[in-house]
């Protein structure tokens, strides 16, 4: 295994570590406390993860029917606005038809 080192030069890591060519510590690290599971605590960890899941999943429901309600008025806005229109050229249509009649 090649490690980095001063001044970016690889060397290969002679499996021996320290300040002292005479010192010898251990290159694989120790680990500092295991870690201990239980049954409850994953259990816990479990149900914490779902109830998030749940209200994650509640809030994006909710913004999904909000932008569909946008949507449907909006749409419904711009039928009510070219019915408008709509009704405005008949009218204008009518009543350049009695002039002419």
């Amino acid at each position: 295994m090649d490690v980095e080192g001063p001044g970016g030069n690889n060397r290969p890591n002679s499996g021996v570590q320290g300040a002292f060519p005479g010192s010898f510590t251990s290159t694989i690290p120790e680990p500092a406390s295991s870690t201990n599971y239980t049954i409850p605590g994953i259990l816990h960890f479990i149900k914490h993860e779902w109830s998030r899941f749940e209200k994650e999943r509640t809030t994006w429901e909710v913004q999904k029917a909000e932008l569909e309600v946008r949507k449907l008025y909006e749409g419904t806005c711009k039928k009510f606005n070219n019915m408008v229109g709509t009704a405005f050229n008949l009218k204008l249509i009518c009543r350049s038809i009695r002039h002419i009649l």
